[in-house]
């Protein structure tokens, strides 16, 4: 993975290589590597679906790398909005919902910066 770590925040799934869909199936296993010289990272993933469902977790190594899901996809129920230690280090963590703080901070720095290319020297 050459993902950088943005931590549970929805700018990880911009430009950070995402994935849709990540799907293990019975018996199978995922091991995170670090992907590029600058040390740590992540992955972001929409939907996360481990066929034989939370247990499945023990099957995921991160070494030290952290794998976040979309709580607000319904094919991740099954892990309750929960974060889960992964072996080797690193977490399973749900992205939060923008809070509506976080909502109008953002509206306003692109309001300040609409308003300051209108604004003309004359």
């Amino acid at each position: 993975m050459a993902g950088t770590d943005q931590g549970a925040a929805w700018s990880g799934y911009t430009d950070d290589f995402s994935w849709g869909v990540l799907s293990l199936s019975a018996g199978a296993s995922l091991m995170l590597q670090d992907g590029n010289d600058t040390p740590g990272g992540a992955q972001y993933v929409r939907e996360l679906l481990l066929s034989e469902g939370l247990g499945q977790i023990t099957d995921i190594t991160g070494n030290g790398l952290n794998l976040y899901y979309d709580p607000t996809k319904s094919s991740n129920d099954y892990l309750l909005g929960q974060s889960y230690p992964l072996a080797g280090g690193g977490m399973l963590m749900p992205v939060p919902e923008p809070s509506a703080l976080e909502l109008l901070a953002a509206a306003i720095v692109c309001l300040a910066g609409f308003t300051r290319r209108g604004v003309r020297k004359g």
